[in-house]
Formats: C-alpha cells, sequence, structure tokens
C-alpha cells in the first residue's frame, strides 16, 4: 500500500464571469442530461473519469446510499457525447438555495486534449448559474482535478472542491492507495 499527500485547493467567484465566445470542439457532440441517472452507468463515468485523479468518495458508497444521492431532486448529472460515445460529465447539486454545487467534472482519458474540457466547463457554468439565478451559485471541485468553475449572480460565490464530502477545513489528507481507493487513511 502506497500514501499519497493529496493536496485540496478551494476557489471562490463573487460574481459570473464575463461570456467566453469559443467555438465548439468539432465533431458530433450532444450534452445530455441523464434525468434518471443508473447507478451503473453513474459508476462507469465516475470510475472512467475519476480514476486517473484518484476519485475514491463515491466508490465507497453502498449503491442504495449512491442511488439516493443520484435521485434526489437536486442532483443533475450531464453527460458529453461524441459521436454517439460517452466522453465526460459533470454532476451538479443545489441541495443548498444559496448556491450551487460542481461535486464532480471531467473527461474521459480517451478525450483529453480535443478541446472538449472548455466546452463542458462552460456548459456546467451556465447550468449552474441557471440553477440558482436569483441566489449563489457554488461549483466545487479540487484536488489533482481537472477543474475550474465560476459563479451566478451578483452576489454569488463559486467554490471548487472535488466531492461533498470534503470541507475548507481538510486542507490535506494523506490516503492510501493500492490497485483501488480505498479511502481515507485513518
Amino acid at each position: 500500500m502506497t500514501r499519497i499527500a493529496d493536496t485540496v485547493t478551494y476557489l471562490e467567484m463573487f460574481e459570473r464571469p464575463p461570456p467566453r465566445p469559443r467555438p465548439p470542439p468539432s465533431g458530433k457532440l450532444a450534452l445530455m442530461r441523464a434525468e434518471e441517472c443508473t447507478v451503473s452507468f453513474y459508476r462507469y463515468l465516475y470510475e472512467t473519469v475519476g480514476t486517473p485523479w484518484l476519485w475514491y468518495e463515491r466508490r465507497l458508497m453502498s449503491d442504495a446510499a449512491l442511488g439516493a444521492e443520484l435521485a434526489k431532486p437536486t442532483t443533475e448529472i450531464f453527460v458529453l457525447y461524441v459521436a454517439g460515445v460517452p466522453a465526460g460529465y459533470f454532476e451538479l447539486d443545489a441541495a443548498d438555495p444559496r448556491e450551487t454545487e460542481l461535486c464532480y467534472f471531467g473527461l474521459i482519458p480517451e478525450f483529453v486534449g480535443r478541446r472538449l474540457g472548455p466546452f463542458l466547463l462552460n456548459a456546467a457554468i451556465e447550468r449552474a448559474c441557471a440553477s440558482s439565478p436569483s441566489a449563489s451559485a457554488s461549483a466545487m471541485a479540487s484536488g489533482p482535478s481537472n477543474a475550474i468553475a465560476a459563479g451566478g449572480s451578483d452576489n454569488s460565490v463559486v467554490r471548487f472542491m472535488k466531492s461533498s464530502t470534503e470541507r475548507p477545513e481538510e486542507k490535506r489528507a494523506v490516503r492510501e492507495v493500492g490497485s483501488t481507493w480505498l479511502g481515507p487513511a485513518m
């Protein structure tokens, strides 16, 4: 078992960023909300996107607990498809009426480097802002993640962290890794 140090960085934005018009990536793209996302499909996305970044939190959840999380009316999962193949996803949580949290964001490794990240991130920002138009929007991502996000209305807050299970007071954690994540080191 190898122990690694994980530094979590938190960012906040208090106003919506100006629009950054970009040409869409080439190819056949579709961004769809997984309205009734199954646990098995979510685990596929989470594992495939998160393994290079050492995501483990959702791996620790039982199917029943994860299913309950996915079924919450405040949870939204959007999947980016390229030529009909899943290429990445983002997950939003609007449980706090004052903010929307970007819980997870990323691309499947084979799709990294194709200019899909900015496209997907802009979609996540827009959706997070639309989810809380009169309240603050919060987006969270962290650690060795590939996410940057921004927020909603003039008084909005955007935070970044890898998952809703981590909090700002957890500035540094040491975790054990082997062939799979086992979770936080005790």
